[in-house]
């Protein structure tokens, strides 16, 4: 079992950072609160205001220091993730769906992303042109 919530907690912190930066972060992180806080308002208010810190830091890092921030916030949280499923591990259904649908939310915004694009044209008069995406 301790393995099993080692390995849940490590993916779920990695997905959980990534999340921080993406679309869909306020909704996710308004959801997993109250997970994290056991339903304690004050404990939630907690976890609310440590999630919107590490996100907010991993926004202000530069460039070199983001990689470093980001390995700090993921070993914040997966040592966080992993307390809170070993006190309760009926939670880790409802943090792997949390995650699942981040993840979901965040792919589907990639491929948007990606299909919204206009074809650029490259080449000049007489060259072949090829469109990439």
């Amino acid at each position: 079992m301790h393995e099993q919530i080692a390995a849940l907690s490590a993916s779920a912190s990695t997905a959980l950072v990534e999340a921080m930066t993406a679309d869909g972060w306020t909704a996710l992180r308004d959801r997993l609160a109250p997970v994290l806080g056991r339903g304690d308002p004050d404990s939630q208010q907690q976890a609310l205001a440590e999630l919107q810190r590490c996100s907010d830091d991993i926004a202000a890092a530069s460039g070199t220091d983001r990689p470093a921030v980001r390995a700090g916030a993921e070993a914040l949280w997966r040592e966080r993730l992993r307390r809170r499923l070993e006190e309760d591990p009926g939670v880790a259904e409802e943090l792997q769906d949390l995650l699942a649908e981040a993840s979901e939310r965040r792919d589907s915004g990639r491929d948007e992303a990606r299909s919204s694009r206009a074809p650029v044209k490259i080449g000049g008069l007489g060259d072949r042109v090829n469109d990439i995406r």
